[in-house]
């Protein structure tokens, strides 16, 4: 699977910074995947359980407090008042 771009970020700094092939996380209205290619838009995030996917299958799980994801061409950005990462 194609590789994409993706920051999580939160006052604290940086949580996460690199490529993934998929993200998942919780709007108000339920899950969205995010894979290569998407098309751009924002979207507001709610509290919730999140999921990084590697391009080695690799799975990172977090959880976010209220946010906003913005995916663009080149990157998408997950702005977080705050991550945890979870146990896998």
């Amino acid at each position: 699977m194609k590789e994409f771009n993706l920051i999580l970020i939160c006052p604290q700094g940086t949580f996460f910074s690199g490529k993934a092939v998929s993200l998942t996380c919780l709007l108000s209205d339920g899950y969205m995947q995010v894979l290569y290619g998407h098309s751009s838009g924002i979207a507001n995030v709610v509290n919730g359980k999140g999921k990084i996917v590697l391009a080695d299958g690799q799975e990172k799980k977090f959880f976010s407090y209220d946010g906003v994801l913005n995916i663009t061409q080149d990157k998408v950005t997950l702005l977080s008042s705050k991550f945890e990462w979870v146990d896998n």
